[in-house]
């Protein structure tokens, strides 16, 4: 398997969120296919709301699929600070 990244570009934004969800997607169907459960780390902000738009179109298995917050602006300060320190 390769270590170089995979780049992939996209006329525009609204292209570029439906290639990054049909990625995920397929991660996800695969994640549930094969372990029953799909977990995905997702970033905080307004920048992946296209993304986000783009995935709650599908039928996807919800049910199965946990996301998570992977930002520190949601958690305590003192998460914050140990991440910051």
């Amino acid at each position: 398997m390769s270590s170089a990244p995979a780049w992939r570009i996209a006329p525009n934004r609204d292209l570029l969120a439906v290639a990054v969800a049909d990625v995920v997607a397929a991660a996800i169907t695969s994640a549930v296919a094969a372990r029953g459960v799909a977990t995905v780390a997702v970033p905080g902000g307004s920048t992946p709301r296209t993304v986000f738009a783009q995935l709650a179109a599908r039928t996807l298995p919800w049910a199965q699929t946990c996301f998570v917050l992977g930002t520190t602006a949601g958690s305590p300060p003192i998460i914050r600070q140990a991440i910051s320190a």
